[in-house]
């Protein structure tokens, strides 16, 4: 038993000191990204001042403008992170935020039907917008990839719900009663072994994880910050569906 918990020790020490590595090697490639997006932000815009409206290929320049704009937004949320400047938030419109996602998305992933079933006045929620990008854009590629290289459909779902009692969530994590939104991505694609649905959100194994599981840690992490959680869940016919819960109160703004 003693030597079962000094491996186990000596085992979450080495985790630490990963993880310790790794901010310092992220810190330093976060900011050497950022000034590339700079770089590419400035050309781009450049590019679009010297196009007429109807030149033939403006449409391809503004969405590497869109993309490099979305790029920037997470590398700021993730310089804050490493810096400890997590303090700022703002007015988030989730709706919003998905139609633009999925926009970026489809010329990627031109075989899958993005269906979105955007509810009506949905609450706005109080976060930093790059993080809750980051999180629809890990749950919409990690669906469009388990889907492979076959057409299929990804269905998103907003909404808001009460939670009359705490509910488990991933990471061993309980969400508090009271009202939430919620972000639910749905795929038609294999599914995920019944054995690996507690493992996936665990970054050291979804880091070997293929085709799915990628960024779930990095979900995990974000959504705890505002008191939220993920839950994940095979579908009965074929397919797997994550659904979000992120908090808000009754004087929320509602939007759309």
């Amino acid at each position: 038993m003693m030597q079962e918990m000094n491996t186990d020790l000596v085992d979450n020490q080495d985790r630490a000191v990963e993880l310790q590595q790794l901010g310092f090697v992220t810190s330093g490639i976060v900011h050497d990204f950022n000034n590339l997006l700079t770089t590419i932000l400035g050309e781009a815009g450049m590019a679009l001042r010297e196009m007429p409206p109807d030149c033939v290929g403006r449409d391809r320049i503004e969405r590497v403008e869109k993309t490099a704009k979305y790029a920037a937004r997470l590398v700021g949320s993730l310089m804050a992170y490493v810096s400890g400047r997590e303090t700022f938030q703002e007015t988030v419109d989730l709706n919003l935020l998905i139609t633009d996602t999925v926009s970026l998305l489809h010329t990627t992933y031109e075989r899958i039907d993005f269906q979105l079933y955007l509810a009506h006045h949905l609450p706005a929620i109080r976060a930093r917008e790059g993080h809750i990008q980051q999180v629809a854009m890990n749950l919409l590629i990690n669906a469009a990839q388990a889907i492979r290289n076959n057409q299929g459909i990804v269905r998103v779902r907003t909404g808001d719900t009460f939670l009359s009692t705490a509910q488990s969530v991933a990471g061993d994590n309980q969400l508090r009663p009271g009202r939430y939104v919620f972000l639910q991505v749905s795929d038609n694609g294999p599914g995920i072994r019944e054995e690996l649905l507690d493992h996936i959100f665990d970054p050291f194994f979804t880091a070997r994880f293929q085709g799915r599981g990628l960024g779930l840690a990095t979900v995990v992490s974000i959504l705890s910050q505002y008191g939220g959680g993920i839950v994940v869940e095979n579908l009965q016919d074929t397919g797997t569906s994550f659904t979000v819960y992120i908090p808000y109160n009754s004087q929320s703004l509602c939007v759309g």
